[in-house]
């Protein structure tokens, strides 16, 4: 036999299990590292290949996670309520890692393996989770979320007119084109639009509405120098939506006729 080398005199299969995507097993597998040829590369392949499941939401329904379940699930339907539990952190190692894609319309809400709220997922998003301790059934939790199917990452809606809106209430109606129902955030609100009074000295009020409700921080006043004085209306806001809310914008005139010309109105989500 020639020197420096090594032959192996026979084939030997580690073991005739097949892999079986059923078993949880993660880069370590709980309780001990895994020794048999055959686990060692389920660890690996589970390490770097999320095995996945989709899984249709229910009303108020709930998703428990244990060590044995996929590590990467699709969530699907229209169903509002739904909660997602992830496993008991001592049943895990440090650097267990999640991945909970929502395709759906409505939020989801994440809670660790004691039952308490870590936050709340958003509609079309998608987050991870990596195991940093396991000492509780809680654990401690790294977690972050990013939207999916968005190109810029940020959530945006607006909308323009130059059509003219005129109406001669005393009370708050809405602009035509000016009412949006964005998905369940929070969101900076901005209006802005030009205006024309027939009569002085009078006055005429815009706002923001959530749901039909006045949102009390972006009302505003303004009275005239003259009558068919050319005026800008301008306010914003900060407020909460949950998926089904209205944001729209109303005017009214204390007297004569107001005649709302070009206008906008936007909105940019700025978290869940």
């Amino acid at each position: 036999m020639p020197l420096n080398k090594a032959f192996i005199s026979s084939t030997q299969v580690a073991s005739s299990t097949p892999f079986d995507d059923t078993t949880g097993k993660g880069f370590n597998t709980p309780p001990n590292s895994a020794t048999d040829v055959q686990l060692a590369l389920e660890a690996l392949r589970n390490h770097t290949i999320f095995i996945s499941r989709t899984q249709a939401t229910t009303l108020n329904g709930i998703l428990t996670l244990s060590v044995v379940d996929s590590t990467l699930q699709f969530l699907t339907g229209t169903a509002a309520g739904y909660s997602i539990v992830l496993p008991d952190a001592t049943t895990l190692l440090p650097g267990w890692h999640y991945k909970i894609d929502n395709t759906t319309n409505q939020t989801v809400t994440i809670k660790d393996g004691s039952g308490a709220i870590l936050f709340v997922l958003g509609q079309s998003s998608t987050a991870e989770f990596t195991l940093q301790t396991n000492s509780s059934a809680a654990g401690t939790w790294v977690f972050w979320q990013t939207l999916i199917n968005i190109g810029s990452g940020v959530i945006t809606y607006s909308i323009a007119s130059s059509t003219n809106f005129t109406t001669t209430s005393t009370t708050y109606v809405t602009i035509t084109d000016m009412t949006l129902t964005p998905e369940a955030g929070t969101y900076g609100v901005w209006y802005n639009g030009g205006s024309i009074l027939s009569t002085t000295p009078k006055f005429h009020g815009w706002s923001i509405f959530k749901n039909g409700i006045v949102i009390v921080d972006s009302e505003r006043l303004q009275d005239t120098a003259h009558s068919n004085q050319n005026m800008v209306d301008s306010t914003m806001t900060i407020a909460n939506f949950n998926g089904t809310d209205t944001c729209d914008v109303r005017v009214l005139a204390e007297s004569g006729t107001l005649t709302i010309t070009n206008r906008s109105l936007l909105m940019i989500r700025l978290g869940t």
